[in-house]
This record gives C-alpha cells, structure tokens and sequence, in this order.
C-alpha cells in the first residue's frame, strides 16, 4: 500500500538538492517527485510547481525544510528572493517566503542543518 511510506501522517521534504532527498528519507516524508503518487498534491508539479507547492504545504501535517547550503545570514534575503515566485532557480526561496508568510503552515514547520534540528530561522533583518 502506498501510504506505509509515509504512515498515517502527510509530511513533505523541502530545501536544496540533494539536501531535501536525504531528508525525506530520514524522516520519511515525501520529496515534491513524490507528492502526486502519495496524494499530497493532485496537482503536476513538472508544469505548475507553485500550485502543487501550495496544496502540497497545505495539506501537508508536518514540513521539513533543510536549510543546508543556505546561510543563516542569507536566509532574510532568500525570503526577500522568494517574493519573485516559483521559477528555476528560485523555487527554495518562494517556499521560504511561502512558509514565512503564512502562521499555519509555519506552525508546522522544522527546520534542519546537518540533518538535525535546529531553532527557527530569523526571517528578516
């Protein structure tokens, strides 16, 4: 069955490659290749990754972001980045700016370096 990959919760793997994969599969959660075939997302995220983000990190009970390779000093600025929306190379810093933007989805957010926890970034300056 495929929902004993990711148990009874809905959880998403976010943040730079290869950094969200090693991610996903430590927490078991779900990388955006994925959302689709667990029912995260209905959406196609090869042609409209933003509207599959979106439901993706609704419905979403938990998100792991990876913060790896993105500076705590830089991380205000990607968010800032983030604002331009979904486009390569900028699809980490409109999730970024995404989470940041919205308390719900915050709320369920963890963030990682080095593959472990760590406290909630300062978004802003």
């Amino acid at each position: 069955m495929m929902e004993s990959r990711v148990g009874k919760r809905r959880e998403i793997a976010l943040g730079l490659d290869p950094h969200y994969k090693l991610l996903a599969e430590q927490t078991q959660s779900v990388h955006w290749k994925e959302w689709a075939k667990y029912g995260i997302t209905r959406r196609r995220v090869d042609k409209r990754f933003g509207r599959a983000f979106h439901q993706a990190a609704q419905r979403a009970e938990r998100i792991h972001v990876a913060l790896d390779g993105m500076p705590d000093t830089l991380i205000p600025d990607a968010v800032q980045r983030g604002r331009a929306g979904f486009f390569f190379p900028n699809y980490a810093n409109a999730e970024l700016h995404y989470i940041t933007s919205c308390p719900e989805i915050l709320v369920k957010t963890v963030f990682y370096r080095n593959r472990r926890i760590v406290p909630t970034p300062h978004f802003s300056d």
